[in-house]
């Protein structure tokens, strides 16, 4: 059910204020996005997809935040649009941007779902990592960004929640959790910022009101992609060793990534 538009209102400010607050030190305060294990699933990932993109892409990244995987995609020597509700984050994102690269990138402060909406470009790749879930509504919000890919393009999804992403804890995975915490925390003491109190309850809505990874495999395929890689794994936790030990030894399965091709 879509949201009415006084919940779709409070979900976006509740974006604008925590990444208000997070931006001067995510990178920091999500080592679940940044550690090595879920980094090098990243790198694979685009490495795989910009092998297949013609010369002179043109990609999209929605809720391009810090960069995560724009400035991957520019390494590459991909042109990049961007697009971010936080003006916070866009503007940190603009100090990271190579000299030489400054040309392949365009960068966008405004909702997701009005960019999309209004947006008349095509492109050869679409990109979303940890952004369906801030979305009042993201099964529109994933249709509004297939609309986007050209015939042939591709899509990508990742590090956003699966249905078991809050789901009751094992004790061993309790025990990995403490184990992790203690690690990350005596690693590093001495970098982790005081940051004031954070509120994630609007900001990333749909984690908690029923987010479902098989319902967005549905859609895509609905609307004419062919899923070529869909799979669930986790990186909910600090360090990397953790995230391996609890995907490929603990089997817990939190986060979902897609890989999926439009057809021409």
């Amino acid at each position: 059910m879509a949201p009415d538009d006084d919940l779709r209102q409070r979900i976006l400010e509740g974006n604008i204020k925590l990444h208000r607050v997070e931006a001067p030190h995510y990178d920091v305060l999500h080592p679940e996005e940044f550690n090595w294990f879920e980094q090098h699933r990243l790198r694979r990932d685009i490495a795989r997809i910009a092998a297949q993109l013609p010369a002179n892409a043109l990609a999209l990244d929605i809720g391009c935040g810090t960069g995560n995987i724009l400035l991957k995609l520019i390494a590459l020597g991909i042109n990049v649009s961007g697009v971010d509700i936080s003006e916070d984050m866009v503007r940190l994102l603009k100090s990271r941007i190579p000299t030489h690269s400054e040309g392949k990138v365009n960068l966008t402060v405004q909702n997701v779902e009005d960019f999309l909406v209004g947006c008349a470009k095509e492109y050869d790749l679409v990109t979303a990592s940890s952004v369906l879930h801030h979305m009042p509504d993201y099964i529109s919000t994933l249709r509004s960004a297939i609309g986007r890919i050209k015939p042939g393009g591709w899509l990508y999804i990742v590090h956003e929640p699966t249905k078991n992403a809050l789901g009751p804890d094992t004790f061993p995975r309790k025990i990995l959790w403490q184990m992790d915490n203690l690690a990350y925390n005596l690693l590093h003491a001495r970098s982790i910022p005081q940051t004031e109190a954070r509120d994630y309850r609007m900001s990333d809505y749909q984690l908690y009101h029923g987010f479902d990874e098989d319902k967005v495999a549905r859609e895509c395929r609905g609307l004419g992609l062919d899923v070529v890689s869909f799979v669930r794994y986790s990186s909910t936790m600090r360090t990397g060793l953790s995230c391996w030990i609890d995907s490929s030894v603990l089997g817990s399965r939190r986060h979902f990534s897609l890989i999926a091709h439009k057809k021409r």
